[in-house]
């Protein structure tokens, strides 16, 4: 799903005597995450590339912006990272949003303490921006 990606993997609840959970459980959890292919990964582009917009919209980055990085005589390393980002602006195609993300972690929880209810929580972090977390 996210190839060649080092993560963290914490659990919300670490106490695994207390809440029943079995290693087997959680490794198998993690097993089929691993699994998930692209068109999985694509399934989320659409909320994930409208986090990045409405992150834009607060902190005003636009066009405007870009042009004026651009248009900076000896740019930085920042600059052209902006420059590169508003390419985010106008993507043509809404799963090239996964060329600005990157996977910062994986948690491990349950719902409510139910041991047979686990989920993976991923935190995304797209480039220039605070990161986002999907379950």
């Amino acid at each position: 799903m996210f190839p060649e990606t080092e993560t963290v993997i914490e659990f919300f609840q670490p106490d695994t005597d207390s809440n029943g959970y079995l290693a087997a459980d959680i490794d198998q959890l993690l097993r089929e995450f691993q699994e998930l292919n692209t068109e999985k990964r694509n399934m989320m582009s659409q909320e994930v590339y409208k986090h990045c917009l409405e992150f834009f919209s607060l902190t005003g980055f636009d066009d405007e912006v870009v042009e004026m990085l651009r248009e900076v005589d000896e740019p930085q390393k920042w600059h052209l990272d902006a420059v590169r980002l508003g390419k985010l602006l106008h993507l043509e195609e809404v799963d090239n949003v996964w060329g600005f993300v990157t996977l910062a972690g994986l948690y491990v929880g349950s719902r409510a303490g139910d041991k047979d209810n686990l989920f993976i929580r991923g935190h995304l972090k797209c480039d220039g921006m605070k990161s986002m977390d999907l379950t």
